[in-house]
């Protein structure tokens, strides 16, 4: 019943993980189709589940303080050529699948045109 406490170490220095969970001995936090999302800070955007296999739909998420809704959500290919664009109703965060391999980058600007990026990997 101790609360854990996340820390995450990359490229920009280690951060606090906005979330906790209470330990409990053999207990599963999330699912495969549904897993708890760490967040670093309020501005990551976090695809999952990724990498994915080519056609199987992937899901958005940001922290809970980002309305996602009328967000533009854009994909570009490893050449950097636009290849998809869609805008999210604030509700469904699942983007259709992707139906060739490779390396995209995914851009989602918010109604208030804050930048996230995120790399997704199709298989």
């Amino acid at each position: 019943g101790e609360p854990v406490s996340f820390r995450v170490l990359d490229d920009n220095g280690e951060r606090e993980v906005d979330e906790t969970i209470d330990l409990r001995i053999n207990t599963v936090v999330g699912e495969m189709n549904k897993p708890f999302v760490l967040h670093a800070n309020d501005s990551e955007l976090v695809l999952f589940p990724n990498p994915v296999t080519k056609g199987e739909v992937f899901n958005l998420t940001m922290p809970s303080n980002v309305d996602l809704k009328g967000a533009r959500v854009e994909v570009y290919n490893a050449l950097g050529n636009l290849v998809r664009t869609e805008t999210l109703n604030g509700d469904n965060t699942k983007m259709a699948g992707l139906l060739t391999a490779g390396v995209y980058t995914v851009k989602v600007t918010d109604r208030q045109g804050n930048v996230n990026f995120a790399k997704l990997v199709v298989r």
